[in-house]
């Protein structure tokens, strides 16, 4: 028996406080053509054809689920329905099997897509492009719309919704939303940081220890991590590890265990120019958090 999985997620908040939430998701019988990884694609969510929607309907499709399983299911109860619920229901969600995935992995799927939604500014540009699948006795269609501001989106779907109605299904590719979460969340960072330090005149940072060299890192950890000696170690080529105290960076290196492999660095801004206690040389104008 196919059921349906459920990778990810992304709520694209409009300006008007409603909702463009596209799931990421695919059939468990569908795998691409080397049978290593299985189909998925990215949709947008619609409620009686309409697809900006406010969070109470977001969040109303697990609450309909639950209720008409309930419903069905008489015999159970309520507590036991929601603890199988990917097995009653042919869902799967987040890496998890049916039957490991509970009433509450599935509303959070919704909820945590609204609690780290993405404003609409920050998700279109000019490289966005909607699928646009319709279908109907008539005819059908598959058109690539680009989409660069939240008003061409509603204007886009209310053009095809008034031919097509119910029958419209809107997508987007991969890559982009991929690509458009992480730069949101790398950004969202940057920013947090900047706010975390802009009054900050002491900072630390972790740096490889000058003994080990970058291939011997990789070797023995297997870890991403951009490290040159007296470089600083980064888990993301865009965001270098930066932490408000001394503390903050010892529970790093414990976590990851490399002490052998890493020191702290003490940062001190001086004359809006940023020193490297360790060396005493100028590291950056502008931090690369």
């Amino acid at each position: 028996m196919s059921y349906r999985l459920f990778y990810d997620k992304v709520a694209v908040k409009l300006n008007n406080g409603k909702y463009l939430f596209f799931e990421l998701g695919g059939d468990s019988n569908f795998w691409e053509n080397d049978f290593k990884k299985r189909v998925r694609d990215w949709y947008a969510i619609n409620i009686g054809g309409e697809f900006c929607l406010t969070k109470e309907q977001i969040l109303s499709i697990p609450e309909m689920i639950l209720e008409e399983r309930i419903e069905r299911n008489k015999d159970e109860t309520v507590e036991d329905i929601k603890n199988n619920f990917g097995w009653v229901t042919a869902v799967a969600v987040g890496g998890r099997s049916t039957a490991g995935t509970k009433y509450k992995n599935f509303y959070g799927f919704y909820s945590g897509g609204i609690k780290n939604a993405i404003p609409a500014k920050d998700f279109f540009n000019d490289n966005f492009r909607a699928n646009i699948s319709m279908s109907s006795y008539e005819q059908d269609e598959n058109i690539y719309e680009p989409i660069k501001d939240e008003e061409t989106l509603i204007r886009v779907i209310e053009k095809h919704n008034e031919k097509f109605g119910l029958h419209i299904t809107f997508g987007t590719t991969y890559k982009y939303v991929q690509d458009a979460i992480k730069r949101y969340r790398r950004d969202k960072k940057i920013e947090e940081k900047k706010e975390l330090l802009k009054d900050k005149t002491v900072f630390y940072t972790i740096q490889s220890n000058r003994y080990f060299n970058n291939q011997y890192i990789k070797g023995v950890y297997k870890k991403k991590y951009s490290i040159k000696p007296g470089c600083f170690i980064s888990t993301d080529i865009h965001d270098s590890i930066i932490f408000d105290t001394k503390k903050k960076a010892e529970k790093f290196i414990d976590k990851k265990n490399i002490h052998d492999v890493a020191c702290i660095v003490k940062i001190k801004k001086e004359k809006g120019k940023y020193i490297n206690s360790y060396s005493g040389y100028e590291i950056i104008d502008d931090p690369k958090f």
